[in-house]
C-alpha cells in the first residue's frame, strides 16, 4: 500500500541543507514541503533532531552577524542591513527549533499509537489516554489526524470511543514478519509484497 507522496529531489536532505545554508527562507519553504510531503518524516527522531539542530545553527548564526552588525552600527554607523538579515536568521531559526520540538514529541506519540493499535491490537481511545497520559479528546483528534494523513486506513468510531482499521490483519506464519524502524509497526511482508511500512511508509 503506497500512502506517501513521491519525494522529489528538490526535497532531499543535502538540498535543503545546502538551501538553509545560503538562503535559509527557501530552505525553510523545502523543509516544510519535505515535511508534508514525506509521512514518515514525522515519526522518525532523526529528521526532527535534523531540524532542531539546523535551526540551532541558524540562532547561532543570527546572534553572532547580529552582535558584528551593533557594533558596526555603534562605531561606525552603518550595518542596519546586516543586523535585518540577522533577525530573520534568529527568527528562522527560533521556528525550527520550536517546529523540530513540536514534532519531535508529536512523532513519539505517533510511534506509541501505532505500537498500541498495530502491534498490540488495543482499539479503545480511553485505553490509550489512560497510557499515554493524555486526554481523550488528544487521542481522538491526533489519531483522526493521522487516518487524515494516511497511517492508518480506518476510521473513530465515536459511539463505542474505538479505532476500526480496514485491513484484515495477516498471519504472521504467512510471511515474515519485519519491524518498521520508523514507525515500530510490525509488517507482515509476504513473497512479493510490499517493500515499504504499512502505516508510515518507510522503505523495509
Amino acid at each position: 500500500m503506497k500512502n506517501t507522496k513521491s519525494i522529489q529531489w528538490w526535497m532531499s536532505w543535502p538540498v535543503i541543507i545546502i538551501a538553509l545554508i545560503l538562503f535559509w527562507p527557501v530552505g525553510l519553504i523545502i523543509l516544510i514541503a519535505r515535511m508534508s510531503a514525506d509521512r514518515g518524516a514525522i515519526v522518525k527522531n532523526t529528521n526532527n533532531i535534523i531540524v532542531m539542530v539546523i535551526g540551532a545553527l541558524l540562532l547561532v548564526g543570527g546572534l553572532g552577524t547580529g552582535l558584528s552588525a551593533l557594533m558596526s552600527m555603534i562605531l561606525f554607523s552603518f550595518g542596519m542591513s546586516s543586523m535585518l538579515f540577522a533577525i530573520f536568521m534568529i527568527a528562522g531559526g527560533a521556528y525550527m527549533v520550536w517546529a523540530g520540538w513540536k514534532n519531535y514529541k508529536k512523532g513519539e506519540r505517533y510511534r506509541n499509537y501505532i505500537n498500541h493499535i498495530v502491534n498490540r491490537n488495543i482499539t479503545s481511545m480511553e485505553e490509550i489516554a489512560a497510557i499515554e497520559n493524555v486526554s481523550y479528546e488528544t487521542v481522538k483528534d491526533e489519531l483522526q489526524t493521522m487516518i487524515d494523513a494516511g497511517y492508518f486506513q480506518g476510521k473513530l468510531d465515536l459511539e463505542k470511543r474505538q479505532i476500526r482499521l480496514n485491513n484484515t490483519p495477516k498471519n504472521p506464519e504467512s510471511g515474515k514478519v519485519t519491524h518498521c524502524p520508523s514507525c515500530g509497526a510490525n509488517n507482515i511482508i509476504q513473497e512479493y509484497d510490499r517493500t515499504e511500512c504499512e502505516y508510515c511508509g518507510t522503505n523495509l
